[in-house]
Formats: structure tokens, C-alpha cells, sequence
């Protein structure tokens, strides 16, 4: 006789194999998912600003040991203007304000650790590559712009917002998780 495999409920019944292939019943929940129900680690982050021409509003640095996983971004802007987002600028950001991003699972008692700040020009910051340019073709708009890839910060990694054109209200928010159970 052949190994033997039971319902793993302690009934002495044996799973059904259809095509010598093990008949299952699962759930599946997406990374996102999991991080905010099973780890209580999703956040958003509200900011606004009215940024100066070719300035920094939104400074984003993960201080954590997880990595950080962008997963979109929500923007209305007042009028018309671009949005460049980078990655990895150096320095210490000068003239922002803190802000603090809200848990998305309310029982969790986490906070995420990072270097949040917004401002009209957060200044101190070089380098950076950019990886998306964000462009609001008519006036006042509102857009959720989803990383189809995420953009993943390590411990340490750091994005910035830059405004195109400047003087005008910018509003959003940052949706983000860690996954892992380190932080």
C-alpha cells in the first residue's frame, strides 16, 4: 500500500486525488493583502504643498529593515503642472515638515519608520535618478498614477516628488507596505 494522506482534521478520511493531482480547497490574498490584514504594515501618506518651480515637496526615506513597497500615488493638483519622481537623492533634507503616515489596520499599533517631510522646497538633496514623470494636462485634476512594478524602497532608500512648474497646490497620498514581520 501506498503512502497515505488524511484530511488533516483527524476524521481518518482520506484527501480525493482526481488526475493524480491532490484536490484542494485555498485562499489567496494579493501582498497587499497580507501586509495590512496579517502584518497590520500598510500606510498611506497624506501631503501638501505648493511647491516652487523645479522644488522638492515630498521627501519619503524608509529607515525600517523591511522593504518598503510603493504601490501608487494619488495627486490633485490646483492647475496644470508635471511631477518628476525620483529615487535615491543624498543629502539631508533642509525646510520640510514632518508628516506622519496613517496605518491602514487600526488594531495593528504600528507605525512606519521613516523620514517623511513636505514642504514648497525642501532643500539638501542631490543626485537621484528619475523614474516617472507625472503630467496633469488640464487645469485641477485628480489622478492615481499605480506603479505597475512598485517601486521598492530598501532600508535607506529614499523617494522624492519635484514639482515641474511650481506655484500651485499639490495634494496626495503615498500607498505604501512593508512586507516581512522584522519592523
Amino acid at each position: 500500500m501506498g503512502l497515505q494522506i488524511e484530511d488533516g482534521k483527524g476524521s481518518g478520511q482520506q484527501v480525493e486525488v482526481k488526475n493524480n493531482k491532490l484536490l484542494v480547497s485555498g485562499v489567496v490574498s494579493t501582498p497587499e493583502h497580507y501586509a495590512n490584514h496579517n502584518q497590520g504594515n500598510a500606510y498611506n501618506l497624506n501631503f501638501s504643498a505648493t511647491p516652487t518651480i523645479g522644488g522638492c515637496f515630498l521627501y519619503f526615506k524608509n529607515e525600517g529593515t523591511l522593504a518598503l513597497n510603493i504601490e501608487g500615488i494619488w495627486l490633485m493638483n490646483a492647475a496644470d503642472d508635471y511631477i518628476e519622481i525620483k529615487l535615491n537623492d543624498q543629502g539631508t533634507p533642509l525646510s520640510g515638515t514632518a508628516i506622519t503616515p496613517v496605518n491602514l489596520n487600526t488594531t495593528s499599533g504600528k507605525a512606519a519608520l521613516g523620514t517623511f517631510q513636505h514642504g514648497a522646497t525642501i532643500t539638501g538633496l542631490s543626485g537621484g535618478d528619475i523614474t516617472h514623470k507625472l503630467h496633469h494636462a488640464n487645469s485641477a485634476a485628480s489622478k492615481y498614477e499605480n506603479f505597475n512594478q512598485d517601486i521598492v524602497l530598501g532600508s535607506n532608500g529614499v523617494l522624492s516628488l519635484y514639482a515641474g512648474t511650481g506655484t500651485t497646490l499639490i495634494e496626495g497620498i503615498v500607498v505604501f507596505n512593508y512586507h516581512g514581520t522584522n519592523n
